[in-house]
């Protein structure tokens, strides 16, 4: 959960337009609005966006690495539409961990840190 907690961090303190501090391959280096302007886009980006949340339950997999598995696919990528509905212009990367995180707040709510 360190290693998420920490990548997220990373990956959520900055934008496309700021120097980056990690590196994101493919479609998550495109805005959402972007990825939703056309069914081309949203197909390829729905394909990366699955891809990449397998990777984090890989990068996961000593604590919740089943976050998702209460859905399928179009679920997944239903919740990442709604976080790229909330900011358009933020990076498909973003959206995915945003939409990742609310995910395993709901499915394991008694495991996670809270704010205080």
């Amino acid at each position: 959960m360190r290693k998420i907690a920490i990548v997220t961090a990373l990956l959520l303190a900055t934008t496309g337009a700021q120097a980056q501090e990690y590196r994101v391959n493919g479609k998550g280096n495109d805005s959402c609005a972007t990825w939703l302007s056309s069914p081309a886009q949203e197909n390829a980006g729905s394909h990366w966006l699955l891809g990449m949340w397998t990777g984090l339950n890989v990068l996961n997999r000593h604590e919740h690495h089943l976050v998702g598995s209460k859905t399928d696919g179009m679920g997944i990528i239903g919740e990442v539409k709604k976080a790229c509905a909330e900011a358009p212009s933020q990076l498909l990367v973003n959206a995915v961990l945003e939409a990742y995180l609310l995910i395993e707040k709901r499915e394991y709510p008694d495991t996670l840190p809270t704010k205080p």
